[in-house]
This record gives structure tokens, C-alpha cells and sequence, in this order.
């Protein structure tokens, strides 16, 4: 049988973008203009710890992908803001920003995909502005594509999923094509 969980204030009615399991027994749920918890074990709706806001007034709640990395830390990618980082043992929160004007920075605010490899680098794809890979233990970024020549054959820039295989080969899927 199907077990629908509706919130108590009705807010959820409407657009649900996204949602990830970040425990065993709990969703976390990108609702139009909010993140939520669901224990949907016993039923229990509760605000995220850290919200994203827009800079749209009808657009989502500024969350498009995730990723539950290493030490317990939920990498959030925005629509704008680049990727925040949560630890969900104590809410900090890292920030992997997009300035326009820093090469330092990611190569766009929109992310498409999240990807933490077996060296613990994390491989951020942006919409149709490249590839980056940050290291969490340094907080270095390095635009790697369209900056390196090294990946100048990647099948296109719209990037949609990335990929690491038991041989520790990075997959990179774009709307044009399969990248390894």
C-alpha cells in the first residue's frame, strides 16, 4: 500500500523539486521555498537546519543536487550560490562560492552535480560553465574544464552527472555525451 506523508500546515502542497535520504528513516526534502526533514518513520516534518534563499521570488528553495560525503557532511548544490557544505553532526556550514572574477572560484553559481571521489576531492559540475574540483581539506578549488587542456575533449560544457568507477576512474555524462 502507498503511505502518503502530507505536513500538518499544508505548506508542502505544491511544488516538490527534489529530495535525498540523508539517514536511514530520513528525507531531506526541497520544497518550493524551504528545506525540510522528514522522519518518515514516525511522521515528523521538520525545518533543515540551514536554509537557502533565492534571489527568485517563484523559484525553488535554491537547492538542485546533493551529496553525502565523507564525515557526515551533506554537499548541497544551488541553483545560484555554488555548493555549501553541511555538517549534519553540528549544522557548519562550508561554503564553495561562484565569483565572477575570482579564478579561484567555481566557474558558475549553478551546479548540476556533486561527486566525492575515493581521495576525497570533490568533483562539481556547473551548468554549462565547466568542472571543478575542490579539496575539503585545503579549500582549494581548481577550475579544472574549460581551463585545462587536459580535459579540452569532453564531449560538451553542459555537464548533467559525474562518476568515479571501482578503478577510480572519473565519468563525466554531458548532454552531448559520456566523458571518462
Amino acid at each position: 500500500p502507498i503511505k502518503s506523508y502530507v505536513h500538518e500546515s499544508r505548506r508542502m502542497a505544491g511544488v516538490l523539486s527534489e529530495f535525498f535520504e540523508i539517514s536511514p528513516g530520513k528525507l531531506l526534502l526541497n520544497h518550493r521555498d524551504s528545506l525540510y526533514c522528514l522522519d518518515w518513520k514516525n511522521g515528523i516534518w521538520t525545518p533543515f537546519p540551514v536554509q537557502i534563499q533565492s534571489s527568485s521570488i517563484d523559484g525553488p528553495a535554491g537547492a538542485n543536487c546533493y551529496h553525502l560525503g565523507k564525515d557526515s557532511i551533506l554537499w548541497i548544490g544551488t541553483f545560484e550560490q555554488g555548493v555549501l557544505g553541511v555538517n549534519l553532526r553540528d549544522n557548519t556550514v562550508t561554503k564553495i562560492p561562484y565569483e565572477p572574477n575570482n579564478e579561484n572560484s567555481l566557474t558558475h553559481g549553478l551546479i548540476r552535480d556533486i561527486y566525492q571521489d575515493s581521495q576525497g576531492h570533490l568533483w562539481i559540475a556547473t551548468w554549462n560553465s565547466g568542472l571543478n574540483r575542490y579539496d575539503p581539506k585545503t579549500g582549494k578549488n581548481i577550475q579544472i574544464f574549460p581551463n585545462s587542456k587536459e580535459f579540452r575533449g569532453l564531449s560538451g560544457f553542459n555537464l548533467r552527472k559525474i562518476f568515479e568507477d571501482k578503478k577510480g576512474n572519473i565519468w563525466i555524462g554531458t548532454r552531448n555525451g559520456l566523458n571518462k
